[in-house]
């Protein structure tokens, strides 16, 4: 359905006559069959003022056609010449992505158009192309930079912060320029070539006070209070010496080497230093699609309560905290470890493929991140595998719409993009058809928690 909507918007967005263009045909329309002399001919008494007002109209409506017309051919004039200069290689436009930082889901772009004439009294605005098909929000070149004592502009810019939503991976596949006249009644779109990529990272906007013990030993570094159950030697087994219980004899491995070998023992080891951090994404709600604003708005919420788990255990000069992906992707060298966690976070999407038994450890994990879409029979048997000083971190994906609630009353005062969408996500979550299901699942959840002392 999202894919839908954005083949939809793309097509009305490139559309090179805006609605203005109708409006402003409708309204001459109207004054045109409100000012004309059409009683004069059907002989019924007018008043005195009509021939003026009558002219005064004409006067004006020339006046505003011949503006009108200037101003679209100004607006053409601009685009078929930075079309014919491009095409012969003597104008380019750059994006500049590599110039570009993202901060609180701003990313600060600073589009150029070279060896370009602005339309008279109007605009030159563009749009990223992304992933199927989705536009960004418009940005515009609103600045000149003159060539030395010279009336001519080497180039046009502009500096613009645009907002995005989504925690992940942006690719840009191109970008849209708009050559737009000064009543905005066309737009004539160019597209250019553009290629680059940036991310959304996750927000530690949570604050959390567990207390997680570590399961695996990298060294003897630091001593815990309760003793962990560790594998022996090289695959659990070991050669048979004078001494070992014959009760331990691997036959199945005599029988096929004619070799000795006994099970090791497990150990019980008073160290671990290593805190091993899973993260669920698997969902079981199968009428929840991943491509709907509802399901890319509960992902934002857990990869965002999922960063602030992991920045609140990974504190400096205590245990080290590993957190182990569920969806490998290729990573820089040059990162930070806590950057390549974010980055790991921030690439993660539902899936329905890797359920939670076949991903956790539950013999060196320490903590595993649940939410309100897994399988309530899976949990189950996550918590029958696991011990008590292990920790379950459940998140409640319907609290994301809570604040929405008093978004309503900021809409009144502010419309910045935030609350707008803040505002129509929680609007589609009072009526979505999932959203029975996901709190049933909740509250089962919670129950089963409750259940085994979670």
């Amino acid at each position: 359905m999202k894919l839908q909507w954005n083949k939809i918007r793309y097509f009305l967005i490139n559309m090179p006559i805006r609605f203005n263009f109708i409006l402003m045909g409708l309204l001459m329309g109207l004054v045109y069959y409100w000012v004309r002399p059409s009683l004069a001919k059907a002989e019924v008494a007018t008043s005195s003022y009509q021939p003026i007002v009558s002219i005064l109209a004409k006067i004006a409506g020339i006046a505003i056609g011949v503006l009108l017309l200037f101003s679209l051919l100004s607006t053409l004039v601009a685009y078929l010449r930075y079309r014919i200069q491009a095409k012969h290689k003597k104008a380019s436009f750059d994006l500049n992505l590599s110039m570009t930082g993202i901060d609180n889901q701003e990313l600060v772009i600073r589009p150029t158009l070279h060896h370009a004439w602005r339309p008279f009294l109007g605009f030159i605005s563009g749009r990223m192309l992304l992933a199927n098909k989705t536009l960004s929000a418009p940005f515009l070149l609103s600045s000149t930079k003159w060539r030395k004592n010279s009336l001519i502009a080497a180039h046009i810019y502009g500096t613009n912060a645009l907002y995005f939503k989504d925690i992940k991976e942006y690719q840009v596949q191109g970008a849209y320029i708009y050559f737009e006249d000064m009543f905005r009644l066309i737009r004539l779109p160019l597209k250019q070539a553009a290629i680059g990529s940036f991310y959304n990272p996750p927000t530690a906007t949570q604050d959390h006070s567990a207390t997680v013990q570590p399961q695996a030993s990298m060294d003897m570094d630091v001593r815990i209070e309760q003793m962990r159950k560790v594998e022996g030697e090289y695959l659990n087994y070991k050669q048979f010496e004078y001494g070992d219980d014959v009760r331990r004899i691997v036959w199945k491995i005599y029988g096929k080497s004619r070799e000795l070998v006994v099970r090791n023992p497990e150990t019980r080891n008073p160290y671990a230093s290593e805190i091993l951090m899973y993260a669920s994404f698997y969902q079981s709600i199968g009428t929840l699609t991943a491509d709907s604003p509802l399901a890319d708005e509960l992902l934002n919420y857990y990869k965002n309560a999922v960063w602030s788990l992991y920045r609140q255990l990974n504190k400096p000069d205590e245990l080290l905290v590993q957190y182990i992906p569920e969806q490998k992707i290729s990573l820089s060298s040059t990162e930070l470890a806590d950057e390549q966690v974010q980055r790991q976070i921030a690439h993660s999407v539902w899936q329905s493929h890797t359920d939670i038994i076949p991903y956790f450890d539950t013999k060196r994990g320490s903590v595993f991140c649940i939410h309100s879409l897994s399988s309530l029979s899976t949990v189950q048997q996550l918590l029958d595998q696991i011990q008590s000083d292990q920790y379950v971190h459940f998140v409640t994906l319907s609290d994301c719409f809570e604040g929405s609630k008093r978004f309503w009353i900021r809409k009144i005062f502010f419309q910045d993009t935030a609350t707008q969408q803040a505002t129509s996500i929680g609007a589609s979550w009072r009526i979505a058809p999932q959203r029975y299901l996901i709190q049933k699942n909740e509250a089962a959840l919670k129950q089963l928690l409750k259940q085994y002392g979670y």
